[in-house]
């Protein structure tokens, strides 16, 4: 495939878009129905195959991988910056640790490896995303051993 063949296919769009809508669909939207999220464009396993060897759609691709960093960057910013994260939690680890698990390789890996639907990725993307912020465990006292 050379470039002049994605012209007017909208690839491009798709490609640039896709982490960014997987973004949408799991985390950013945490409080919304997921049935009113876009599903995954079906292109998207052909055109991850694609970018290792068309540098066209490599580009879309990794501008993907930027969009969806940057959503993930301006929501858990925005969270901590309104009070809704733990004060001591690592940010940048939070930023980087949600980038990877929304990132279009790990939706084709998971749905690859597991056989799940886009619907039980998105409650795994939810569950996951949650449990990123939620505050350490307090410290429970051991139990008495039994008499």
């Amino acid at each position: 495939m050379n470039g002049g063949d994605l012209a007017g296919t909208g690839l491009g769009v798709v490609l640039a878009g896709v982490e960014a809508d997987l973004v949408t669909v799991g985390v950013v939207q945490l409080g919304q129905d997921p049935a009113d999220a876009g599903p995954v464009h079906p292109g998207v396993p052909l055109a991850q195959q694609a970018a290792a060897v068309e540098p066209l759609i490599a580009g879309f691709w990794q501008q993907g991988r930027e969009q969806s960093r940057h959503a993930n960057a301006v929501f858990w910013t925005r969270m901590a910056d309104d009070g809704l994260l733990d004060p001591g939690i690592d940010l940048a680890w939070v930023i980087d640790t949600s980038s990877i698990l929304a990132a279009a390789e790990t939706y084709l890996l998971i749905t690859r490896m597991t056989g799940w639907d886009l619907d039980a990725y998105q409650n795994w993307l939810v569950t996951t995303g949650m449990r990123l912020i939620a505050p350490p465990p307090s410290s429970v006292p051991p139990v008495p051993p039994a008499s």
